[in-house]
């Protein structure tokens, strides 16, 4: 069924937000295009992820203005200079962690 954003129904809007996973989340560490972060945005309000942790990359960051603009008002961003810095939070409060890299 499609709704407008006028008459979208609050028990649907209620019950996507009860199915957040606030013990999942996501470091990315200087992803410099705007639409690979818009991406990950997107994946992230998908599975229900609620805070993405964002290390900044050299020339800043800064929202994508097109594709899927509306799942950044749906997660909180986080921003760092270094990544060992979300890392460290996250572990404080009990997150373990698992990295991924294209790289051997």
């Amino acid at each position: 069924m499609f709704y407008d954003a006028g008459t979208f129904p609050k028990q649907k809007i209620t019950s996507v937000l009860c199915k957040r996973q606030p013990d999942l989340t996501v470091i990315v560490d200087h992803v410099c295009k705007g639409r690979n972060i818009t991406a990950i945005f997107r994946t992230c309000d998908t599975v229900g992820i609620d805070t993405l942790h964002v290390v900044e990359p050299g020339d800043g960051y800064q929202h994508f203005r097109g594709t899927a603009l509306g799942s950044h008002k749906w997660i909180e961003t986080r921003l760092y200079k270094k990544v060992n810095e979300p890392i460290r939070q996250l572990q404080e409060v009990g997150f373990q962690l698992a990295a991924a890299h294209l790289s051997s």
